[in-house]
């Protein structure tokens, strides 16, 4: 017969419930490179929604004197051959930057989830030529 002992009795807590998305945002944030890049992706994405308000010049209206100019007060980057506000283009080109970036990883995103999901329902050989060309893909710099 086994008696109790007064160290038998101690209760046994389990630890408290951790919130994982909490941790991941403490994790997540807690670092200053990621924080660094989140600003500068939300100062991209604040520039191209309001680069009408933004630019200090129209993009594609050319000004023939001003052609060639030098960074100065009035055209703070410069300005092209044609005498177009080398920042206003900038400003405008983040834009089509913004567009271009997005489209291009939904497709690879599309392109990845459908092949990953192929590779891992079916295995063996699908598997090996999946992986195969993803690695040939992957060589290229």
């Amino acid at each position: 017969m086994v008696q109790n002992s007064p160290a038998m009795d101690v209760i046994v807590k389990s630890p408290p419930r951790v919130n994982e998305w909490k941790r991941f945002r403490r994790v997540f944030l807690g670092r200053g490179v990621v924080v660094f890049g989140i600003v500068v992706i939300i100062i991209y994405f604040v520039v191209a929604i309001f680069a009408p308000l933004i630019a200090p010049y129209p993009p594609n209206i050319p000004d023939l004197p001003a052609a060639l100019s030098s960074p100065g007060g009035d055209h703070w980057l410069g300005t092209d051959a044609l005498g177009r506000d080398t920042l206003s283009r900038i400003i405008f080109g983040t834009r089509t930057a913004l567009i271009i970036g997005l489209v291009v990883v939904s497709i690879a995103a599309t392109v990845g989830i459908i092949l990953g999901t192929l590779a891992g329902y079916y295995g063996g050989w699908t598997h090996n030529i999946i992986m195969r060309f993803i690695d040939a893909l992957m060589s290229f710099p």
